[in-house]
């Protein structure tokens, strides 16, 4: 009987210590990039409306979005200044963020911008658009393209290239240049784009599933984060299990009599 109640609280136990899910900010201007919802769609979509939060580039460091285990920054058309503005100010915070453990989303489908933009972590942001992508060679297998075609379109569906060295591409453009490519850095990782996120799965102009691409890299920046802590159910949960188990010990006392 012993050993069975010590059964018995230790699956208590163990179901009392669960991770806590990542927390994720979206950064990007008071407006969203090229005037569209992806990105707010996108979000909700992935992680739930009220489970993660929209700050601005103005207010994102007096938020304390360091404290975030994960961010993803976009800075498509309009707000281009904001985000080389945001980078230029935080080049070293972001990148001690993440070699702390971050998991961090730079993303730009820029106006103009300068050119060999300087994002850290050794990689520079490139003016030069495409309406066409494919997966990079090797990394189809990559869960950012679980349900996704391997090529796409759109008008335009990058704004940008990256180079840097150490980067791995995941998306090429038509020119063979990388619009998409991670990072391992310090303890954490950096997700890099060009992409006009804003319109994946948004409009007709762009390919029909690009809204399951867009879902599947904010999915991947939230499954790169380190939950900073562990939390434990509330305490109805674990006492519906203790009263099952309970029931169960009971049961089997009475049918060995």
């Amino acid at each position: 009987m012993k050993r069975y109640l010590a059964y018995c609280f230790a699956a208590i136990a163990a179901v009392s210590i669960t991770a806590q899910a990542a927390t994720i900010s979206y950064i990007t201007d008071s407006s969203e990039p090229w005037g569209q919802a992806g990105g707010v769609n996108g979000m909700n979509q992935v992680f739930g409306a009220g489970n993660w939060t929209r700050l601005t580039f103005a207010n994102a460091l007096a938020s304390d979005a360091y404290g975030y285990d994960a961010l993803y920054l976009d800075g498509g058309a309009a707000n281009t200044a904001g985000f080389q503005n945001f980078i230029n100010a935080n080049r070293a915070g972001l990148e001690s963020y993440v070699a702390n453990g971050g998991s961090l989303f730079l993303n730009a489908a820029r106006w103009g911008g300068l050119n060999g933009f300087d994002l850290g972590f050794g990689v520079r942001l490139n003016n030069g658009g495409s309406s066409v992508a494919h997966i990079t060679s090797g990394q189809e297998g990559n869960a950012i393209f679980a349900g996704t075609n391997s090529s796409w379109v759109g008008s335009s569906f990058s704004h940008d290239y990256l180079t840097g060295a150490g980067l791995t591409a995941l998306i090429n453009d038509g020119a063979e240049r990388a619009i998409l490519a991670e990072l391992s850095y310090g303890s954490g990782r950096v997700l890099f784009g060009g992409l006009t996120l804003a319109f994946f799965g948004q409009h007709g102009g762009w390919s029909a599933d690009t809204g399951l691409l867009r879902n599947n890299i904010l999915q991947s920046v939230g499954n790169a984060a380190n939950p900073l802590v562990n939390d434990v159910p509330e305490p109805a949960s674990a006492g519906l299990l203790g009263i099952a188990l309970l029931g169960l010990y009971l049961v089997r006392r009475r049918a060995t009599r």
